[in-house]
């Protein structure tokens, strides 16, 4: 039955969308993004489309949907690995981002507003996740806590912030913990959960680099960077972060997560102290959670206003993650802002 129910997914997708080929075409630079704005196409016909879909299309969703099972058809990746840093032979400095089916696309479209819409009417996720959220976005995130940092300064006090990096957030969410979590949390129901399940096991992928690619590989854990219901999935899997914090403020992104404290007075050493005790339970949480932060790559300000006379960042008090220390400095780059100690835009402008 299920190989039947996949072949029969391969032939509507045909029909809607033919395959192409690539042997007329150009040799794609694998650091360019032609296939990714073609895909963007395909998925754009596809929502375009959707009211006036043919029967089969609409038969084969309302399927999905009442099965609670994803075609398999559906879960295979095409990954192109683009340059998000200089030096593209090291593979730290590429980004995988997944192909996807465009039906699949469309599907997954219809199921995150649904999702959405649940998430949103039952207010279920934390008011400090701004990311992928309507009304919410990037400037909120950012300039909500520079305004409390600022207000913090204006009045003679002093704060710590936090920048915190994950590594390959959305790579390494295990598949039962969420669904756990969607269930036990969100409230889901048993199908949803189910086919929430079914849409992240058994994936595959194959890495395409020019001419060339990879053997097909499962993939066992994460949500694939390209999908459309991934972000929102990571928000679920993250939105109990704030509730292990004692001291700090959090301000949340996606994965990209600030933290500060402040306080009035010369307090440098009991700030770091309550940093640290809310670090020391981040850390405990991400164990729990299969998520590891990037010490190397996250990044602490001692924000103080520009004319007071503090301490420099080498006499503060170590900030410690699993041992590791995070390094203070004395601006840093957050959600596209440059934040300074002294909260100035000098660097920004110029």
């Amino acid at each position: 039955m299920l190989d039947f129910f996949n072949s029969h997914v391969k032939r509507i997708h045909d029909q809607c969308i033919p395959l192409r080929t690539c042997s007329n075409r150009k040799k794609l630079n694998p650091w360019y993004n032609n296939e990714i704005k073609r895909s963007m196409l395909e998925r754009d016909m596809a929502y375009d489309d959707w009211r006036k879909a043919p029967p089969e299309l609409t038969y084969l969703f309302n399927k999905v949907i009442e099965t609670s099972i994803f075609p398999s058809f559906w879960k295979q990746a095409k990954v192109l690995p683009l340059r998000k840093k200089p030096h593209i032979n090291t593979i730290q400095n590429l980004r995988p981002i997944s192909i996807l089916c465009s039906l699949s696309k469309a599907l997954e479209k219809l199921l995150e507003k649904q999702m959405s819409c649940h998430l949103s009417e039952n207010n279920l996720l934390s008011p400090v996740q701004a990311g992928f959220r309507k009304g919410q976005g990037i400037q909120t995130a950012a300039v909500g806590v520079y305004d409390e940092l600022a207000a913090i300064v204006d009045g003679r006090g002093s704060a710590v912030l936090l920048l915190l990096d994950f590594s390959k957030a959305f790579d390494t969410i295990p598949h039962g913990k969420l669904c756990a979590k969607l269930e036990t949390q969100f409230y889901f129901s048993g199908p949803a959960v189910n086919l929430v399940a079914s849409y992240l096991d058994g994936r595959t992928q194959t890495v395409f680099c020019d001419d060339q690619c990879s053997d097909s590989g499962e993939v066992s854990s994460g949500v694939a960077q390209g999908s459309v219901i991934g972000p929102l999935l990571f928000c679920c899997h993250a939105n109990d972060l704030p509730t292990i914090l004692k001291h700090c403020s959090i301000q949340m992104y996606a994965d990209d997560v600030q933290l500060f404290v402040g306080r009035n007075g010369p307090c440098a050493r009991e700030l770091v102290r309550m940093v640290n005790e809310d670090l020391a339970s981040i850390h405990e949480w991400c164990e729990r959670n299969k998520l590891v932060v990037n010490q190397a790559k996250s990044k602490a300000l001692f924000v103080k206003g520009a004319r007071r006379n503090v301490a420099p960042n080498s006499s503060l008090p170590s900030l410690q993650l699993d041992g590791e220390r995070i390094v203070w400095t004395e601006s840093a780059s957050n959600l596209g802002f440059v934040f300074q100690a002294d909260l100035q835009w000098d660097e920004l402008i110029h």
